[in-house]
């Protein structure tokens, strides 16, 4: 096995920081360098939020960090979760974002990283970013997944001319319920100094949305996993829903569960990335 490379830790802002840190220094940032030495952000998770019944919160303290190939089995559980029913192998996508460490990060609880056992931990959350065109079997299945979900004729005509006449890169970000939508911000944040740091240029995100609905036929209908993807789709070139496989132990609050198929530009990316900053405080 391959040697993995230094773990890229960073410090978590979340909502709650901003009383603390509003006298920090105005170079201090949201996202650190591996050789920084701040304490990791402690953060309270609502343990009765979403489809939690707890009545209970549970205090822990996140860092985030590379993703190491050991994580393909935690990474596999949010796939199969965001793709129900899909018959693409979310162990192959799985296993080709665990094999790029240098794109993309894991949220993980304080101390995790260092545990007796090597081979497994516990993940909250992930980002990657895969190149669309890249040949990968699983890759091309999730793009002819795409195509043939789209209802609208000339919706799909658009998409798969943007696939194949630009750059696209699939943009995966997936996490608890129950966290907080500043830990997502820091980790879009985090991914865009990866690909800066590796000089990757292109020129659309597709990104693949968690959603629910209470009614399949309203479009207004349509609550999103994560609030603050509501600003990405808003920007998207284009947008549509997929329904996913209907069965009881899906549902959320008895809601249907679609993914969000999203076609957005590198430059209306950055500017939602921008606007969620002052709803979010980050």
């Amino acid at each position: 096995m391959a040697d993995q490379p230094k773990c890229k830790k960073f410090r978590l802002c979340t909502e709650e920081d901003e009383s603390s840190t509003s006298n920090a220094s105005s170079q201090d940032e949201s996202v650190r360098s591996p050789s920084s030495s701040d304490s990791e952000t402690s953060h309270e998770i609502d343990s009765n939020a979403d489809s939690i019944d707890s009545e209970f919160n549970v205090n822990v303290e996140f860092s985030g960090c590379s993703i190491k190939d050991t994580d393909s089995y935690a990474l596999q559980n949010f796939l199969d979760s965001l793709f129900l029913g899909c018959n693409f192998d979310t162990n192959d996508l799985a296993m080709l974002i665990s094999s790029q460490a240098n794109i993309g990060s894991v949220v993980i609880s304080s101390g995790d990283d260092d545990n007796d056992d090597e081979n497994y931990r516990d993940i909250f959350a992930f980002i990657t970013a895969l190149n669309m065109a890249n040949g990968e079997n699983v890759i091309d299945e999730i793009r002819v997944w795409c195509l043939n979900n789209c209802s609208d004729q000339e919706v799909s005509l658009k998409m798969n001319k943007i696939l194949s006449s630009y750059s696209v890169y699939m943009l995966l970000c997936e996490r608890f319920l129950d966290i907080p939508p500043a830990i997502g911000l820091n980790l879009y944040d985090t991914l865009m100094k990866d690909l800066k740091t590796e000089n990757m240029k292109f020129d659309y995100y597709l990104l693949i949305l968690k959603t629910f609905s209470a009614n399949d036929r309203d479009a207004k209908g349509f609550e999103f996993a994560y609030p603050e993807c509501e600003l990405l789709f808003n920007k998207a070139e284009l947008a549509y829903h997929v329904k996913m496989q209907d069965i009881s132990s899906t549902s959320v609050n008895e809601m249907i569960q679609y993914c969000s198929v999203v076609m957005i530009s590198t430059k209306e990316f950055e500017t939602a990335i921008n606007d969620m900053r002052a709803p979010y405080r980050i």
